[in-house]
């Protein structure tokens, strides 16, 4: 995953493969779905919580909703509000630490891989 200097998309791409490995592990939807890719967006969301120093315990809706009301406070001017956000429960790093890496996200690759394959999967067929 390689976001750039985009905060918010950041924040949201993250979110995003968050949320993603719950929904394609647990959701009957997706049981037609390469188990391939459920084991790659599993991965994916430890190498995300690493990089964001995020707990692995963490229940996703929990890191889905800080990440997400970070997104939206931070694109509506609101730093205040977007720093709270990220000193969610289990949330590791300080706000402002975790600002940094979120405005500067490193390539995660397989974020990247995952990402892809589930837009193909997605693009592929009915669900």
């Amino acid at each position: 995953m390689r976001i750039g200097n985009d905060t918010v998309n950041g924040a949201r791409a993250c979110a995003a493969i968050d949320y993603l490995a719950g929904e394609y592990s647990s959701n009957p939807r997706y049981v037609t779905k390469s188990p391939f890719t459920k084991q790659e967006l599993l991965q994916a969301r430890v190498d995300v919580r690493r990089v964001l120093g995020i707990s692995p315990g963490v229940p996703s809706q929990i890191v889905t909703t800080g990440l997400l009301r970070f997104a939206a406070a931070w694109q509506a001017g609101d730093q205040t509000a977007a720093l709270q956000a990220l000193a969610a429960p289990g949330f590791t790093l300080p706000p402002q630490q975790l600002l940094q890496i979120l405005t500067n996200l490193p390539f995660i690759p397989t974020a990247n891989v995952a990402g892809l394959h589930v837009e193909n999967q997605i693009l592929s067929g009915p669900m």
